[in-house]
């Protein structure tokens, strides 16, 4: 009877613990599901759902309780020579990596085949023209029907004949103005019309948009070097772009520019904007922006989508926020820093960056909240000039209160230095730090509990904490493995919870925290140290016991 009352608990507590277990991964978001009949043949169209967490989806098709297409990228699907007069059922499954899905169903009828199918003529652009524009660029057609019925248009554009792209549907005009494309492309196009029963496609023409190369490096200093830009009306620079030293207030000169491929440096200008790169799409090398004093946001370069390598935003006065370079991907591959941009207090722009492959510096700003809810590695092993690892380095930020990164799992290095109002650090599904973390200097940081899930399991793993001045608690409670520690001059340091502490490998310091007289976690590490030789240093705190002592459980505390 004992033994089954025990299992009863210990299957009580199970349950608990999985009823307070939270579903951190959501479904793909609802979407809707149409049809365009033509004759017997039938396209699905539905909108794009569109993920929580950013992943990937794919879809299936259904039709009659058939799969018909499973693991599709397209939100469009064509089935030809269907049966008329006859009424058919499906269903759209978008699935996510994680295997969650979303089901959005359908129907629709065949009727029967009695009408003249319309025509159709394309009328510009004509097929292999060159156009001498990139934006605001109209296509025209002519649709007839027999019967005089209404009829309605789809038009799709893009860069082969087997590869098309819806671009309006329903559409009832006989033009069609694209306001922006990549300059030196060739881009396809082809218009159906439907008469309510019946669709007919036109044949597919193609045409090149022109592009005008400057080869090299190009430098603006003045207005008249920017009027000579723009007499010129490059569209691509090979090399590095730079606008320096302008004091003009207007870039409009810079619109024809849609291609970079090096750098594009900004630097001290007293433009008020950067709506001037309104047409910039590709850039292949680092963005610099330094030293504007009149800039207030990043508006005009939304068209970047990929910043190839770093993001450099340094010393901009009067920058308060990021606005215009919402759309960039995913993956930073190059450096990111924004430093000592003296009014900066919003970077919410940025919470869809999922992996860092440089560092990540942040200093001098005046940001309250910083918050990457979707940041999950930072990868860059990068030393500054004076050869210091950067990694994540958080530093000298007067306002920052709270820093947030709970997707976090991996980082090089993390620095969290002289942020004074600093009260809280959620870091809490890292595992790996491969060489130092160093919180220092954090004067109303109290408690360090936001990396519980720390193992440090690189053997450069090193472990800093000093000169916080109101820190009364260090709670890590999962590092095992660590090459050093030091924990220095925390003026209210009463509790370090190492207690899962297994291997130090260089040297261990606790140095003049003044009120310190705890070291009871330790004590499981410290009996490995003895047998291995190696001690605990404790000096000018007030308690200062031996390794051996701490050993024993008994000499642990004061």
């Amino acid at each position: 009877m004992k033994k089954i009352l025990l299992l009863l608990i210990a299957s009580y507590l199970i349950s608990c613990s999985n009823d307070d277990s939270t579903t951190t991964n959501q479904a793909p978001a609802n979407f809707t599901v149409t049809t365009e009949i033509i004759n017997n043949d039938v396209t699905i169209f539905w909108t794009e759902a569109t993920d929580p967490e950013g992943e990937q989806v794919t879809y299936e098709v259904i039709l009659n309780s058939e799969s018909i297409s499973i693991d599709q990228e397209s939100t469009s699907y064509q089935i030809d020579d269907l049966s008329y007069d006859t009424t058919y059922e499906g269903s759209i499954i978008a699935r996510d990596v994680d295997g969650l899905t979303t089901t959005s169903d359908f129907s629709f009828s065949i009727g029967e085949k009695n009408n003249t199918p319309p025509t159709i003529e394309l009328l510009g652009i004509d097929n292999g023209e060159v156009i001498q524009q990139f934006t605001d660029i109209t296509l025209t057609w002519k649709g007839m029907d027999q019967e005089n019925d209404p009829l309605i248009y789809t038009v799709r554009i893009g860069p082969s004949p087997g590869s098309l792209q819806q671009k309006a549907f329903n559409y009832t005009e006989e033009n069609y103005t694209i306001d922006y494309l990549t300059t030196g492309e060739t881009y396809y196009w082809q218009i159906s019309v439907f008469d309510g029963l019946v669709r007919t496609d036109s044949e597919i023409k193609g045409f090149k948009v022109y592009e005008k190369v400057f080869e090299g490096d190009y430098e603006i200093n003045n207005p008249q070097e920017m009027e000579i830009f723009d007499n010129e009306g490059y569209t691509q620079i090979t090399g590095n772009f730079s606008l320096i030293d302008y004091t003009d207030t207007n870039s409009d000169g810079l619109q024809s520019l849609n291609k970079i491929g090096g750098n594009l440096i900004i630097r001290r200008t007293n433009l008020p904007d950067l709506k001037g790169f309104k047409n910039l799409e590709i850039m292949e090398g680092d963005l610099l922006i330094s030293k504007n004093n009149f800039i207030s946001n990043l508006e005009g370069l939304e068209r970047i989508k990929k910043i190839d390598n770093g993001l450099f935003i340094l010393r901009n006065e009067l920058l308060s926020d990021l606005k215009g370079i919402e759309n960039i991907a995913f993956t930073m591959d190059g450096h990111v820093s924004f430093i000592e941009n003296s009014s900066l207090s919003n970077m919410s722009i940025l919470e869809k960056i999922r992996t860092i492959n440089g560092y990540l510096w942040i200093q001098g700003n005046q940001i309250t909240n910083l918050e990457f809810p979707n940041l999950e590695e930072v990868n860059g092993e990068i030393f500054d000039n004076v050869y210091h690892q950067i990694g994540i380095k958080i530093v000298i930020n007067g306002k920052l209160k709270k820093i947030q990164m709970p997707a976090l799992t991996k980082a090089s290095r993390i620095e969290i230095r002289s942020n004074i109002l600093l009260t809280e650090v959620t870091m809490n599904s890292i595992a790996t730090i491969e060489n130092e973390l160093l919180i220092s200097s954090n004067g109303n940081l109290t408690t360090i509990n936001g990396f519980q899930n720390l193992i440090g399991n690189s053997t450069n793993f090193s472990l800093e904490i000093n000169g916080n001045q109101k820190l009364e608690n260090i709670m890590l409670p999962s590092i095992h493995t660590i090459d050093k520690i030091l924990i220095e001059q925390n003026e209210k340091l009463a509790t370090i919870q190492l207690n899962n502490l297994e291997n130090v490998t260089t040297s261990f310091s606790i140095l003049n925290n003044e009120i310190l007289e705890d070291y009871c976690s330790l004590a499981s590490y410290a009996v490995n140290a003895l047998e291995e030789q190696k001690e605990i240093i404790t000096e000018g705190n007030l308690y200062n016991p031996t390794t051996a002592m701490i050993a024993t459980r008994e000499g642990c505390k004061l």
